[in-house]
C-alpha cells in the first residue's frame, strides 16, 4: 500500500485476498505496532541485514512515518518506544491507507493472484494473473513472507522471483519460540522477569538481549527469546544459547549473597527473583544437590553454583513451524537487489518491498517500519 501510494502515474495494485493489509491488522495483538521511537541511526541494529536497509531507513524514517499518519488524520500513541494508532485499532490504519488509496485514484484488483511476472531481454513487461494480462514499466513485489498464510502471505513472491533466476535464502521462522534439547517440560509457564540471552553459534556470539524469559513445555519463548530467534544461524546444531539468570549481579556478588544466607538449604540461599522449583531443577543440572546446607559447602562449589547461574548453556534443536511464526526469515538474497532503489539487480523494472527481501527485524514495530521503508523507496524510484 505504501509503495502504491509514493508511486507516480497510473498505478494497479493486485491483491491476492479479498482486502487490503489483512497480516497489518494483525501486528501489535491486533492494536497496529507501526514503528518503534528508537533513534533511525540505530535502527539497522534490529535487523538481519540490517546494513541494506539503511537507504531505505534513512529515506522514509520512523519520524517521517509518524509524521504521515499524523497529517493524515490518525492519532497516535506511545508505549515503552512502540508506536500505535491511538484507537488501539490496526484497522485504523488499514482504513486510513485504503481512504488514501482511493483519493489517489489507485485502482485495486481484489482475490487475484499473479501467476507470473512477464520479462522480456531482461526487462519487465508486466503480469499475469488467473484472469488476464497487464503491461506495466515497473513491477513492485510486495507478497510478504511465508508466515501466516490464512493472510495471503504464502510465499508466492519467492515462487515468481525464483523464475526470474533470483536467489532464493531458504524461508525459516523468525520471532518464534525456539526449542531445546533438555527436557524442560516441568517448568512449563515459570517466567523470570530479567535475565541476559546470548545466542551462539560455532562457539562465536552472534547476539545478546536482556529481559524477560518464558519457559515453555518444549523450550523457551517470550519477547527476549522471539528477538533472538532473528539472528538463528541455519544450522541449528551449531546453536546454542546462554542464560545469564541474574545479570544485575556479578559471580562475586551472587557468590556473597548465597554465603550470606549459610544456614540454609543451597536452593533457598538463591536470590528469591527464582521460582523455587526453577532454582531447584537448575541445581539438580548442575550436578548439585538442592537440599545441601551451604555452610557445608565447600566455597569451591559456591563458585561453580555461581558461574553457572551467571551462564550456562543450552542446546538448540529446532524452531516452532513457519505457519505459526510472527515474520519469515529468508528470501531474496540482498545482493542481488540494489538498495538505493530497491530494484531487481536481475530485471529491469522489477522491485521489492517488505518481507519478502531476506531481511527481518525485532519486535515493536521494527517489521512494519521496514515495510513502509522498502516500499516507499521502490514506489518513489
Amino acid at each position: 500500500m505504501m509503495a502504491a501510494l509514493s508511486a507516480s502515474g497510473q498505478v494497479l495494485l493486485i491483491e491476492k485476498t479479498d482486502s487490503l493489509g489483512k497480516k497489518l491488522c494483525l501486528t501489535g495483538n491486533g492494536r497496529g505496532n507501526i514503528t518503534n521511537i528508537t533513534p533511525i541511526n540505530t535502527f539497522p541494529e534490529y535487523y538481519h541485514n540490517g546494513k541494506f536497509l539503511k537507504k531505505a531507513l534513512f529515506t522514509f524514517t520512523n519520524e517521517d512515518l509518524m509524521a504521515f499518519f499524523i497529517k493524515n488524520g490518525l492519532k497516535l500513541k506511545v508505549e515503552e518506544k512502540k508506536v500505535f494508532p491511538a484507537s488501539d485499532k490496526a484497522k485504523d490504519v488499514v482504513k486510513l491507507l485504503e481512504k488514501l488509496l482511493k483519493k489517489k485514484g489507485v485502482e485495486i484488483l481484489y482475490k487475484q493472484k499473479v501467476k507470473d511476472i512477464l520479462v522480456r531481454d531482461g526487462q519487465v513487461l508486466g503480469v499475469r494473473t488467473k484472469d488476464g494480462l497487464y503491461y506495466a514499466a515497473k513491477v513492485i513485489v510486495a507478497t510478504g513472507g511465508a508466515s501466516f498464510p490464512q493472510t495471503g502471505s504464502s510465499g508466492d513472491g519467492f515462487e515468481l522471483l525464483s523464475k526470474l533466476g533470483h536467489n532464493i535464502i531458504s524461508p525459516r521462522p523468525a520471532l518464534v519460540p525456539l526449542k531445546l534439547l533438555e527436557k524442560v517440560a516441568e517448568l512449563s509457564g515459570i517466567t523470570v522477569m530479567d535475565v541476559n540471552l546470548a545466542l551462539f553459534s560455532s562457539g562465536k556470539k552472534i547476539k545478546a538481549r536482556r529481559g524477560p524469559l518464558l519457559f515453555t513445555h518444549f523450550g523457551l519463548s517470550g519477547p527476549t527469546v522471539l528477538n533472538l530467534s532473528c539472528y538463528l544461524p541455519l544450522n541449528f546444531s551449531e546453536a546454542k544459547i546462554k542464560i545469564d539468570f541474574f545479570p544485575e549481579y556479578s559471580v562475586d556478588e551472587l557468590k556473597e549473597k548465597i554465603i550470606s544466607n549459610g544456614n540454609k538449604t543451597l536452593k533457598n540461599a538463591l536470590p528469591g527473583k527464582l521460582p523455587e522449583k526453577l532454582r531447584e531443577w537448575l541445581l539438580n543440572y548442575f550436578g548439585q544437590n538442592p537440599k545441601a546446607v551451604v555452610y557445608s559447602l565447600s566455597p569451591k562449589v559456591i563458585t561453580k553454583v555461581s558461574q553457572a547461574l551467571k551462564g550456562t548453556f543450552f542446546n538448540l534443536t529446532g524452531t516452532m513451524p513457519l505457519e505459526t511464526a510472527y515474520v519469515t526469515a529468508g528470501g531474496v538474497d540482498v545482493k542481488e537487489i540494489n538498495p538505493s532503489t530497491m530494484e531487481s539487480k536481475l530485471i529491469k523494472g522489477v522491485y521489492l518491498a517488505g518481507e519478502i527481501i531476506d531481511c527481518h527485524g525485532e519486535t515493536g514495530g521494527f517489521n512494519l517500519q521496514m515495510a513502509f521503508s522498502t516500499g516507499f523507496l521502490a514506489g518513489k524510484s
